[in-house]
């Protein structure tokens, strides 16, 4: 079977976006991203918004609701969502398409493992590259982008010590390119978001800061008698306990994954969530890497 992107394409940093069977090819412009992207598994799409969005077809069929009427692409049609329009969606396994967005950080490459990069040889050597944090603008050190993992790889150090409960971290949050929550450790709670976050969780500020992270994600467990957190099906909870690893032993965690009760209008289903987190001084970033109804 011929694949569905000739070499050049594949050549292409691959974005990192973690859907189970999803590979998306990422070329990176100033004003835009164009995303090349095929999936092997059914994607369960939760409703959110962000910029403009454009897709053409390849392969395959997506159904979406956009601004709350339902639609059906396959091979050879094209859709269009309007900047900050609400949509949901169900991606089928098989699907392919070409998607533009009109916002340059809608993702980030993947970041290289070790083990993954090009040994040099006596005629070739791999180029380093430099990547610039996205605040100040200036160069990430290679150790820091190796070592502080994908939640703060693009921004640098000195921006990094910035971070603190009592400021205005919204600049700062939206230079991370994922859905991301603060959270402070005493009351362990969410103190802010960033707009990704507020689009993937459907909600405003307000609902989300002040509140536990069993009620932002609107686990079913934390709206019993007992509470986020204290009721009896937490004690075992995956997400819970990489949360207050985190805070407790100042590691973090990756991918952490579990399945969680969500109730939302009126009804509870079960949702596939992952998330990694990081200690920056006293407070705690969480990344919400999938959020999905199964």
């Amino acid at each position: 079977m011929h694949p569905i992107f000739p070499e050049p394409i594949r050549q292409l940093p691959q974005a990192d976006i973690p859907l189970l069977g999803l590979t998306a090819y990422l070329s990176q412009a100033d004003t835009h991203q164009i995303l090349f992207m095929e999936f092997k598994n059914d994607v369960e799409l939760p409703e959110h918004s962000h910029g403009a969005q454009m897709g053409i077809v390849l392969e395959g069929q997506i159904e979406l609701i956009i601004g709350g009427e339902k639609h059906s692409f396959s091979k050879g049609d094209r859709y269009i969502i309007p900047e900050g329009v609400t949509h949901s969606g169900t991606i089928y396994a098989g699907y392919a398409d070409v998607t533009f967005f009109a916002e340059p950080n809608r993702y980030s490459a993947k970041q290289l493992r070790h083990d993954d990069r090009i040994a040099p040889t006596a005629h070739s050597q791999r180029k380093e590259t430099t990547q610039v944090c996205k605040l100040c603008g200036k160069d990430v050190p290679q150790v820091c982008q190796a070592t502080t993992g994908d939640i703060t790889g693009e921004i640098c150090p000195p921006c990094c010590q910035q971070l603190s409960a009592g400021a205005d971290n919204s600049a700062w949050l939206e230079a991370i390119t994922a859905p991301v929550l603060l959270m402070q450790g005493k009351p362990r709670q969410v103190i802010t978001a960033n707009r990704r976050a507020l689009a993937l969780f459907g909600k405003e500020l307000p609902e989300v800061a002040g509140h536990r992270g069993g009620q932002v994600f609107d686990c079913q467990h934390s709206f019993t008698e007992a509470g986020c957190g204290l009721d009896v099906n937490c004690a075992d909870c995956k997400i819970k306990g990489a949360i207050v690893a985190t805070f407790t032993t100042d590691t973090g965690h990756r991918a952490v994954s579990t399945t969680l009760p969500i109730h939302k209008n009126g009804g509870t289903k079960p949702y596939r969530v992952q998330v990694s987190t990081q200690k920056i001084g006293d407070l705690a970033l969480v990344r919400i890497e999938c959020y999905e109804s199964m």
